[in-house]
């Protein structure tokens, strides 16, 4: 007997997925990071670590 999960798993090669996904993170993480760049040269409060965490966050969540 087979036991199925509830939720798909992150990188499951055998249904396309894994590239994929990091190509996505590696995205968030580029345009995070360019926005927090742009904030912390305008010396703003969030700066560089904050928008990229947030960015990288958010994407993981939005594609589980």
């Amino acid at each position: 007997m087979r036991v199925v999960g509830l939720a798909a798993p992150l990188w499951d090669v055998h249904n396309g997925l894994g590239l994929p996904q990091l190509a996505e993170l590696r995205l968030a993480l580029l345009l995070s990071s360019l926005i927090g760049r742009e904030r912390e040269a305008k010396q703003k409060s969030a700066g560089l670590r904050s928008h990229t965490l947030v960015g990288v966050a958010s994407a993981l969540m939005v594609r589980t």
